[in-house]
């Protein structure tokens, strides 16, 4: 068991660091969220090399790592927060995560964010959060607004639904929260720069019909099992994969399937993933769910209040 290292929670007029460790941005695709950002009392940092094509998708896997840990080592940003794309994991090596322990602060993202939101809690013990980035702030809806300043700013741990939790194998649970993208945290099983936890978990996991067909989710999740993800797993809750109902029961079955073969508690959610709703979840942080209320809670907060 680890020892969790908490950041301080964000403060209007402080820092949001943006960078772009997963794919390359666009001048004209950020400026709404930069604007977003400032209109709800925050500063912005952008990375030096968040434009960099240098590898034809973004920036080199040195540049992006540069960012990231300038950042980090930047006392004036408190938070690093960044989309995805699909070349995170090629900076993991590249990350200085001394300097991370040295100077904790908020590592916020979702889908190729998971590698390093992922591999920096193991790494390091930081808490970092999955499900928000900067579509957090475009579009800005009061729910994923309501999310951000309860996880980042608050601290609050009351967890807040936008959508009604589906139970495909009913239980309760309770673990410390991980979390991720399907794909992207079975890949990070094999790195040097993760380990599944020591202790009991709760698996946060999402997936979406664009990206991944119901059989590869299935794929996916029976590589977990076999490569262990679920050895200490007592929980899986699973999110937003589509809207259409026939797509959902093939889902389901799927998901049933697995939470029957480990025997574990499964629950659906439109609250968080490649949706509307981004729901952000602190990783590190011990949480419980129970299917016979529809209940999810957390014990503690993710940053230090």
């Amino acid at each position: 068991m680890k020892k969790l290292i908490k950041p301080a929670p964000l403060r209007k007029g402080q820092t949001i660091g943006l960078i772009a460790p997963c794919n390359g941005m666009s001048e004209a695709g950020i400026a709404p969220a930069i604007e977003a950002i400032k209109t709800c009392g925050f500063e912005v940092k952008l990375g030096e090399h968040i434009f960099s094509r240098t590898d034809g998708y973004g920036g080199s896997a040195e540049e992006r790592a540069s960012d990231f840990n300038a950042m980090i080592a930047d006392g004036a940003v408190s938070v690093l927060l960044f989309p995805g794309g699909e070349i995170s994991i090629e900076i993991l090596p590249l990350i200085d995560y001394e300097s991370v322990k040295k100077h904790p602060k908020i590592i916020c993202s979702y889908s190729d964010g998971t590698f390093p939101v992922e591999a920096v809690h193991s790494m390091t013990g930081l808490v970092t959060f999955y499900g928000g980035s900067t579509r957090t702030f475009d579009p800005l809806t009061d729910y994923n607004f309501a999310s951000f300043s309860d996880r980042l700013i608050t601290g609050s741990t009351e967890y807040v639904k936008a959508s009604e939790w589906k139970t495909v194998c009913p239980g309760k649970a309770e673990g410390v929260i991980v979390a991720g993208y399907l794909a992207n945290y079975d890949t990070l099983l094999r790195s040097d720069y993760y380990s599944v936890p020591d202790e009991d978990c709760i698996l946060v996991i999402e997936d979406h019909e664009k990206f991944s067909d119901v059989r590869i989710v299935s794929r996916w999740l029976n590589d977990m099992i076999q490569k262990g993800a679920f050895g200490r797993a007592k929980g899986l809750v699973f999110g937003h994969y589509t809207s259409d109902p026939e797509k959902l029961e093939k889902l389901f079955a799927v998901l049933r399937r697995v939470g029957e073969k480990v025997g574990i508690p499964v629950v659906y959610t439109d609250d968080f993933g490649h949706g509307a709703n981004m729901s952000i979840f602190p990783v590190g942080i011990r949480a419980a769910f129970d299917t016979s209320d529809g209940s999810f809670r957390m014990f503690e907060a993710g940053v230090d209040i």
